[in-house]
């Protein structure tokens, strides 16, 4: 048996103090619904695991949810022969309309429930892809835009694609937004690597500072009073060390997100490249004017440029 609804209230809330999902088919409570607590809530004695409701069947769950494959809208539970046995079917198909932060912290809390492990993404074929791109401009300059969810960062980024041809993106563009959706906590520790990196270079070249007062004292004439308002103000320099410091990362890599800002995704399907490329942009505080750019070659980060990279120069036959 197959349960499949789409879920038009979702909460995330304790209820009677034990953390819940509630996925309910209607506002109101009634027809289909799947619940998800942490811990047992009949206060069963050594059970650290996570029970479940669905339509009506509560029973012990703990290790009756075998996987979440986590779709774009869409939330399929399978369950173990044991689950699919207590809970009366074998998985539940659920739909939603969550967006952006909303469906970042229904994610957060089915891991908190069910454990990292159990969740799976899956990636969108090539037809989902080509429904969600909104194009842009016209040919020959035209362009498609689409906002993916990167399980990586755990957060939607939006994507632009230089097309190569008017109307509908190419093979090419498909296998690198995989690429996006396939990256892991590797890649995401590479990325922020690559920026601590930057920083530090950045830090090398560039003095960070604030002007002070006059290189000298106040003159006692009048002449030298008018010709000081107008005089050249001293540079102080901000040492590395203090927080005010653009590139001071206090706990090195793992502190670069907090001074960047993600811009999204570019793909250009015009580049004459044998690799899958595409490149990151943000802005960094080091770097606010010109901004870095991250390059991404066959789902791996490799390098930081500017923002006008020629991506041809990072390909590799």
């Amino acid at each position: 048996m197959h349960i499949s609804f789409t879920a038009h209230a979702i909460s995330i809330s304790p209820v009677d103090g034990i953390f819940t999902i509630a996925l309910l088919e209607r506002t109101s409570g009634e027809g289909k619904y799947l619940l998800l607590k942490r811990g047992n809530p009949d206060g069963a004695a050594g059970n650290t695991g996570f029970s479940a409701e669905l339509c009506g069947h509560a029973r012990l769950a703990y290790g009756a949810i075998d996987a979440v494959d986590v779709g774009r809208n869409t939330l399929r539970f399978a369950f173990s022969a044991d689950g699919a046995r207590l809970l009366g079917a074998q998985e539940a198909c659920i739909a939603h309309e969550l967006k952006g932060a909303d469906f970042s912290r229904l994610l957060g809390a089915l891991k908190r429930i069910l454990g990292a492990a159990r969740i799976r993404h899956t990636l969108p074929t090539s037809e989902e892809i080509g429904k969600l791109v909104r194009f842009q401009g016209e040919a020959p300059d035209m362009y498609g835009q689409i906002d993916l969810f990167v399980p990586a960062f755990e957060r939607h980024f939006p994507v632009q694609i230089e097309l190569k041809g008017a109307g509908a993106i190419s093979d090419y563009s498909t296998r690198v937004i995989a690429d996006i959706l396939s990256m892991n906590s590797a890649a995401r520790a590479k990325i922020t690597g690559l920026l601590c990196e930057h920083a530090l270079k950045t830090s090398q070249d560039v003095r960070f500072g604030e002007e002070g007062g006059s290189n000298s004292g106040a003159p006692a004439s009048l002449l030298g009073r008018l010709r000081n308002r107008f005089g050249k103000q001293r540079f102080i320099p901000i040492p590395l060390d203090d927080p005010r410091h653009p590139c001071y990362l206090e706990n090195g890599s793992a502190s670069v997100e907090q001074k960047v800002e993600w811009l999204g995704f570019r793909i250009d399907e015009r580049a004459a490249v044998a690799s899958r490329l595409c490149v990151l942009d943000c802005r960094a505080q080091w770097d606010e004017d010109n901004g870095v750019t991250l390059v991404i070659r066959n789902g791996v980060p490799v390098a930081t440029s500017d923002a006008d990279v020629n991506i041809e120069d990072f390909d590799r036959p």
